[in-house]
């Protein structure tokens, strides 16, 4: 995995630990390694993680090449349409000046891997591979490991169209959900009438959706931590929470005060710039709640027409969405489905069956 999984924990990190859990229950002798120096000899297959941010994931692939391993990746690759959207209309602060000059996205990966190395003494260890293009090693490792393991149908069509590729020997591998077994038949009053639960940042879309709702009655919660790199961000969404009566913003609460919260909620609102498989749609289902969903995930491949979809940067139509859950609420996915799909027994099942027929 990357170096900083540990010291910048994301979803990758979740994805993997649960893997990694669940497959040594199953047998096999997984483990996590971020050490760009691991003994790979007696491995017998090499696991890669994230094609997006592919500079620790390239050295993994060209020295597990070497020894002839068998390989696999999985991906966690957003639509790079829907990233391009996002640098060009949802960025704040600095960000939005560093992307007015580097309008390429390439050209702004390149520099990002570049800051990375110069800031960090392991990776400077690697440095060589940031020569050449970005794009042709990502479509180097796409094209020559053994499998792929996809979350989403829609995250292998992205890959396929970003990437101009067909994508060979995959499977599908769905996040799992914490589920919490409390879940009951009792009817909870809903105070709330929509929850948005995410990091404080601009990829997560907040400020748009409180100038999407302003001058509704509609009563909007936000709960999550703000994230450190994105102040101006952060500020800017405190002001407007300030400014706003029908607004309130939760910075930190516990997993299960979460769970109430989702019980007391009439919708969830995702409307975030790029998602791959946002589990907040999956908990807030699970708890009750309408969901309204970004178009820019792919959500859409194992919810289907359960919930409302919305477009980020279309303020008319969230509110509108928003308007519709609220008068036609929609929550026809029965717990036991969700349970059964979105499992991280059943996701290492159908990983270990991968990794046999390898």
């Amino acid at each position: 995995m990357r170096i900083d999984a540990y010291s910048k924990r994301g979803g990758d990190t979740v994805q993997i630990e649960k893997y990694t859990e669940e497959l040594k229950l199953l047998g096999i002798d997984a483990f996590i390694s971020t050490d760009l120096n691991e003994d790979l000899d007696d491995i017998d297959i090499i696991h890669l993680v994230n094609i997006d941010r592919p500079l620790e994931t390239y050295h993994f692939f060209k020295r597990a090449k070497k020894l002839s391993k068998k390989i696999v990746l999985s991906p966690i690759h957003h639509s790079y349409r829907h990233i391009d959207l996002h640098e060009s209309h949802g960025r704040y602060g600095l960000l939005k000046y560093f992307n007015l000059i580097l309008k390429d996205y390439w050209t702004r990966e390149k520099m990002k891997n570049i800051l990375r190395v110069a800031s960090n003494k392991d990776l400077r260890k690697i440095r060589k591979d940031i020569k050449g293009s970005i794009f042709k090693k990502q479509q180097i490792i796409l094209n020559n490991v053994d499998g792929i393991a996809l979350i989403a149908e829609g995250e292998g069509k992205a890959i396929e169209e970003d990437f101009n590729m067909d994508i060979q020997n995959y499977v599908i591998v769905p996040n799992g959900v914490g589920f919490d077994n409390s879940v009951s038949d009792e009817i909870i009053e809903k105070e709330i009438d929509v929850l948005v639960v995410g990091r404080i940042e601009s990829r997560k879309n907040q400020i748009n959706i409180i100038k999407a709702l302003k001058d509704t009655s509609i009563k909007l919660t936000f709960i999550g931590k703000e994230n450190p790199n994105h102040k101006k961000y952060y500020n800017e969404f405190i002001k407007l929470v300030n400014k706003h009566s029908n607004v309130e913003y939760i910075t930190e609460v516990s997993h299960d005060e979460i769970s109430n919260l989702y019980k007391k909620s009439k919708v969830h609102l995702s409307a975030s710039w790029f998602e791959v498989s946002p589990l907040v749609d999956i908990e807030a289902l699970y708890n009750g709640c309408t969901v309204v969903a970004s178009e820019h995930s792919f959500s859409k491949g194992y919810l289907g027409n359960n919930v409302y979809y919305v477009s980020p940067n279309d303020l008319e139509e969230i509110k509108n969405k928003v308007l519709m859950a609220l008068n036609n609420p929609i929550n026809e996915m029965s717990n036991d489905k969700l349970q059964q799909t979105f499992n991280w027994k059943n996701s290492a099942l159908v990983l270990k069956e991968f990794y046999t027929s390898l």
